[in-house]
């Protein structure tokens, strides 16, 4: 629990409450970014106050979140995984540096700290600190702040949640892992494709994933060749087949494979460019390479990446950009729905696919330069099989981008899926495609611990421990308390801490090592755990190993 450094100003109201705000008040602002749902990615590049910092089991970074509700700073999960040659998988030297990347959610930011403020963790006061302020460019002010902190001394808690696992595959069962995130696990076949998707519903949830869908139509000099994602193999000879970071904040998945368009002849090797699973999204892109090396004169006539249901999905409810509400019902039944995707930005390609089951939002941003035409793939048809198809060889809601005519790889097709419980209407589809267009922004600055700032102003240092009347007393809804540290009570733990009448201790205001100073902290009724106290007669006490001294203060409600 840390204190407040800077001198507070009183403004008293006609009756007689006070209200305390910081004599640096350019820096205590509240949190007012909203976008939950979404992760921040910085780069090392705008870290460079930490720049070398040993990381992985060395690490010596850490995300805090200040939380202005009874000043108290908040460890949030957050990871750092290390960037080289444009990959997370190849061996890197344990520091950061500008390519590697922080990920942290944009629900943990807080509010903005003054540059007094400090956690109480003396090895961290020997490095600067670097504050990042999380943007959202659709809404003016709507900002959230997080602090990375260096220190030997610091672990992460035990009391900061892990939003993502990896689970790895059964012995010799190559492919099948799974991920397990805050709203959704989604589970793999053997070829490493998602085949499992079982979404926060609030009500146990089901599957409702049947398959994952890559397709496209290769010509060459041979013959043409239709490529499903079924011809994807894991390369069972490399023992990183798949390669996994899992982070509390994202997991990493990368898979090493061989495409057989004719098994045992033409078998070309590629790496799937990473699978990035988040709490409540997952993201991807996949890249068809060049032909040259197939066929000089190959072509790629069509192509397509669409995401297949099953009938656990029967009455949840289609809608899309060009298909507004009422929308489609999926079940099972041809729809004739609009094919027209608007442009390339994922606002005009979303779909949106919601019911009790869950809510699953879907996002296809293409390249300008794919395809001389691009369509809303659609297909809700489970009256019989179709035998060219894959999974379960039934459709429901199938939901994608196809591409056909002058199509020159490489190409790329990405995806964005959101993953939710039920309950949120067709507009949160729209929402989520703003956002992906205007993603948030960050910025960063280096702040660097100058030490305790005096009530007075003065450059002279107390002689001797001092602990005042709180004031205002009685008060509600918040009082400030005046305590000095003398000279010879530098390097010692000093505690502040409020306790009850029956000698239970509520709040621990002020617990580390002590510098010389006046000081101030407020209370504003709050226990440790955040909750209101009832009126009554609190005591305060400051203790060091040289200096015991207590008040009594009355909250009045």
């Amino acid at each position: 629990m840390t204190y407040m450094h800077r001198c507070y100003v009183t403004i008293l109201s006609s009756l007689c409450c006070i209200c305390l705000v910081s004599s640096s008040a350019v820096f205590a602002q509240n949190k007012t970014l909203t976008r939950d749902l979404e992760p921040v990615v910085v780069v090392g590049a705008d870290l460079t106050a930490h720049e070398g910092a040993p990381l992985g089991s060395s690490n010596e970074l850490f995300l805090y979140a200040y939380r202005s509700d009874g000043s108290r700073w908040e460890q949030i999960p957050f990871q750092i995984d290390e960037v080289a040659d444009s990959s997370y998988f190849t061996n890197d030297d344990g520091l950061l540096d500008g390519d590697d990347e922080l990920a942290f959610m944009a629900k943990d930011a807080g509010d903005r700290a003054d540059v007094s403020s400090w956690i109480a963790d003396e090895a961290s006061r020997s490095h600067p600190r670097v504050e990042l302020a999380v943007s959202n460019p659709l809404a003016a002010g709507g900002t959230g702040w997080v602090y990375l902190y260096r220190s030997q001394a610091l672990s992460v808690g035990n009391e900061v949640p892990d939003y993502v696992a990896y689970v790895p595959p059964p012995d010799g069962q190559l492919g099948l892992d799974a991920v397990d995130a805050l709203s959704y696990s989604m589970g793999h076949a053997d070829n490493g494709f998602p085949v499992d998707l079982t979404v926060d519903s609030g009500a146990g949830g089901v599957d409702l994933l049947d398959q994952f869908k890559l397709r496209g139509t290769i010509k060459t000099t041979l013959a043409p060749f239709n490529i499903t994602e079924t011809l994807i193999k894991l390369l069972a000879s490399k023992n990183d087949n798949i390669q996994v970071k899992d982070g509390p904040v994202r997991v990493i998945r990368q898979m090493n494979a061989t495409v057989q368009i004719l098994p045992g002849l033409i078998e070309p090797d590629f790496t799937v460019p990473p699978f990035i699973y988040y709490p409540y999204s997952f993201v991807f892109d996949i890249e068809i390479p060049s032909l040259d090396d197939l066929d000089p004169s190959a072509e790629l006539l069509d192509g397509r990446l669409s995401i297949d249901l099953n009938e656990n999905a029967v009455n949840m409810k289609f809608v899309s950009a060009n298909n507004p509400e009422p929308g489609f019902t999926v079940d099972g039944s041809l729809d004739t729905h609009d094919t027209a995707i608007d442009n390339v930005l994922p606002d005009n390609n979303w779909s949106f696919i919601g019911g009790p089951q869950g809510t699953i939002v879907h996002l296809f941003p293409l390249q300008t330069s794919v395809g001389g035409t691009r369509n809303l793939y659609y297909k809700d048809k489970s009256d019989e099989a179709d035998n060219q198809d894959t999974g379960d060889k039934l459709s429901y809601g199938d939901t994608g981008v196809s591409i056909s005519d002058g199509i020159i790889p490489p190409v790329l097709f990405s995806y964005r899926g959101y993953f939710l419980e039920g309950g949120f209407d067709s507009s949160i589809g729209a929402q989520i495609a703003e956002f992906e267009r205007e993603k948030l922004s960050v910025a960063s600055e280096s702040q660097t611990f100058s030490g305790p700032s005096s009530v007075d102003g003065g450059s002279q240092l107390p002689e001797s421990f001092g602990l005042a009347q709180n004031f205002p007393n009685p008060f509600n809804p918040s009082t400030e308390i005046h305590y000095q540290i003398g000279r010879e009570g530098a390097g010692s733990q000093v505690t502040l801490i409020l306790y009850n009448l029956l000698g239970q201790a509520v709040r621990t205001l002020v617990d580390e090592i002590a510098t010389p100073g006046q000081f101030s902290v407020v209370w504003d009724g709050r226990n440790d755990s955040g909750a209101t106290v009832p009126t009554g007669v609190y005591i305060y006490r400051l203790t060091s190993d040289s200096f015991k001294a207590s008040r009594k203060l009355v909250l009045v409600k």
